[in-house]
């Protein structure tokens, strides 16, 4: 127990003082003693009193205080190491976490369940299991908003030391597993959507070599006919192949978003020099309406691309004569309840939302890409279906023009990836509208 020798030296002093004061005064002996008796119980409960509210208060504030230095030793521990780690305390509240685990699991505050950030109930078991000492899994999470991720999650003791306020803290490492976990089922994706799309060309293809070597072995004109078609195959096979491969490179990138800038205005133009022979061959007309540079986050090659899809689809679906009308144009004020605000179609055709943008906070306004066609339209029931892989709906094209049904599930991917917005309204006979959105870029963007 602490002891506090001032208190004894004060009582010592008084307790003569009052044997002094009984001689200088000419008391009663039985009275002095009795006065330096309370005077010497008085002194002891006082100090054991001053004993009892300094232990309690080192215990209420000193402890805490010794708790909290230990608290942010973790702190700058967590913060300098180069993996997402995270701090929880015995409620399973997030104390602290570095950015890499606020970028990976979305923690805009501190304070709040673990589970809050990491909707599993995995996790949950997991934290009861640490806190309870035993040795636990690592725990797999997959996430699904603002993008698809999946996270590895491992649960250890950090132990703090003579934490004063008896509290036990967890240390929580985040790994990023997205890129494995995608890569293996867009391999098995890949191998089945392959073996079925090649299936049916590679079958044709077989079938007319066979006519070839026999039936029309001497007919010249056969020979031309079926070698155009076999062509016309082998094209159909590459355009597969190569939409496939696009798919695949732009989904396994897809959890990361691009770091550089690009001008939409730029992009736009270069799909529209290369979709142009095509349009003229069919007698379509392409026009475009832009204010300018248009700067936002995006990958160059990425974002011609996406148009290329867009403005590629329109041209095939208009018919000859008339005109595919891209708008370009920055909107201050944007939200997605403004989706179809500048829509030419009824407020009564069917619409879809696809992709929702995201969009970085500190971002002002937006940029928007609106391509039309003056095509038939797509029937109501086809909505939900748009931008999924080999999901065709183009019955009148010619199968030289049929696309591999991968144009807008590319379209898609490469919204997503860039955290922008697709939306889609049409209406029977009179068109469809592609709306795509783009977060503007911070003004020291602008001028990096």
């Amino acid at each position: 127990m602490t002891s506090y020798p001032e208190y004894g030296l004060l009582a010592c002093i008084g307790i003569i003082a009052l044997l002094v004061l009984g001689v200088v005064i000419n008391a009663p002996i039985l009275t002095t003693l009795l006065l330096v008796a309370a005077f010497t119980l008085l002194s002891f409960g006082l100090n054991q009193l001053s004993k009892m509210r300094r232990e309690r208060a080192d215990k209420l504030y000193g402890g805490g205080r010794r708790t909290q230095r230990h608290i942010d030793s973790w702190v700058t521990v967590i913060d300098a190491l180069p993996v997402a780690c995270a701090l929880i305390d015995s409620d399973k509240r997030v104390v602290h976490a570095n950015t890499l685990a606020q970028e990976l699991a979305t923690m805009d505050k501190f304070g709040l369940p673990l589970t809050s950030y990491l909707r599993s109930p995995a996790i949950s078991q997991a934290l009861t299991k640490a806190q309870a000492g035993y040795k636990t899994n690592a725990v797999e999470i997959h996430k699904l908003t603002p993008t698809e991720r999946y996270l590895r999650v491992k649960l250890t003791k950090a132990s703090l030391i003579r934490p004063s306020n008896g509290q036990s803290y967890l240390m929580a490492v985040f790994h990023d597993i997205t890129e494995d976990r995608l890569s293996q089922m867009q391999k098995a994706d890949f191998l089945a959507n392959a073996s079925h799309e090649l299936k049916t060309p590679i079958a044709s293809l077989m079938g007319y070599i066979e006519t070839l070597r026999h039936h029309a072995k001497d007919d010249p004109s056969a020979q031309e006919k079926f070698l155009g078609i076999m062509q016309s195959q082998a094209e159909r096979m590459v355009r597969l192949i190569d939409d496939l491969l696009s798919l695949r490179k732009i989904e396994q990138t897809e959890h990361i978003a691009p770091e550089e800038t690009a001008n939409l205005n730029q992009s736009i133009t270069a799909a529209m020099e290369a979709v142009k022979p095509l349009a003229d061959k069919r007698g379509v007309t392409l026009s475009f309406n832009s204010p300018g540079p248009a700067i936002t986050r995006a990958n160059s090659d990425e974002s011609v691309q996406l148009f290329l899809n867009l403005i590629d689809n329109a041209v095939k679906f208009t018919p000859s004569g008339k005109s595919v009308k891209i708008k370009l144009r920055f909107v201050p004020d944007w939200s997605s309840a403004l989706a179809f605000r500048d829509s030419k179609l009824a407020a009564t055709s069917p619409s879809r939302r696809i992709a929702e943008m995201t969009k970085p906070m500190g971002t002002q306004g937006a940029w928007q890409v609106q391509v039309r066609d003056r095509g038939p339209g797509f029937a109501r029931e086809h909505l939900p279906r748009i931008g999924e892989r080999f999901y065709r709906i183009a019955g009148d094209l010619s199968s030289k023009e049929k696309g591999t049904g991968l144009g807008l599930a590319i379209v898609k991917h490469i919204v997503i990836r860039h955290r922008a917005g697709l939306y889609i309204r049409s209406a029977h006979g009179k068109g469809t509208e592609f709306t795509v959105v783009f977060p503007n870029s911070k003004p020291e963007e602008e001028n990096a």
